[in-house]
């Protein structure tokens, strides 16, 4: 009996130095580091160093920044356009990967691009804003946009586009300019938040 013993155990052990490591299972997407950092742009995909490649279905694809929130994959903001050698602008556009892949098809999600916008037959200014991202008012993380627009009167309108995080919860609310844009400037210099450089274009066709 003892000898059945030791040849079972020395055949349990003979099998065990030949059974291969167990594969590595794939992470959740909330376990990965929650600050992403981007390796390089692929056409309309983003590749990271440390996250999964995200395929955002964007043309002239580029990588702005990123907002963190909580515990969820950070909110990446990115610039492009949803059609290839089409007359549409450059627009912005948000995603946190931890909600599911980016929907661009008939203009979803997309955002104005910072700068000035004129009319494109007359020259006419029409529209200007300044955005900035992180930080952008005490105890708000998020995208906000500073905005002045020509009016059918002639007359100007301002108002504050806020995109914010709130418990994990992307939001977005728009309201009349009542907000002082030093707030996020005080915030801009202290480096809690950074301002996307603006551009001029045209009125789409």
């Amino acid at each position: 009996m003892k000898n059945l013993c030791t040849l079972t155990l020395i055949t349990l052990l003979g099998c065990r130095t030949t059974d291969r490591p167990p594969k590595a299972s794939p992470k959740p997407l909330d376990t990965i580091p929650l600050s992403w950092t981007v390796d390089k742009v692929d056409s309309g995909r983003l590749l990271f160093r440390n996250a999964p490649t995200i395929e955002t279905h964007l043309h002239d694809l580029a990588y702005i920044g990123q907002v963190p929130i909580g515990k969820k994959a950070p909110l990446l903001i990115l610039s492009g356009r949803d059609c290839a050698g089409c007359d549409e602008n450059i627009s912005l556009y948000m995603l946190s990967p931890s909600d599911g892949p980016l929907n661009v098809e008939n203009g979803a999600n997309r955002n104005k691009y910072p700068g000035t916008e004129k009319d494109y037959e007359t020259g006419k200014w029409v529209y200007s804003s300044r955005v900035f991202y992180g930080q952008v008012l005490p105890d708000t993380n998020g995208v906000i946009w500073y905005e002045s627009r020509l009016l059918d009167n002639d007359h100007q309108a301002r108002d504050v586009y806020l995109s914010w995080i709130e418990h994990g919860i992307h939001k977005d609310t728009i309201f009349d300019r009542r907000e002082d844009i030093s707030q996020t400037l005080e915030l801009c210099e202290k480096g809690r938040c950074k301002e996307i450089p603006g551009i001029q274009y045209n009125t789409e066709p």
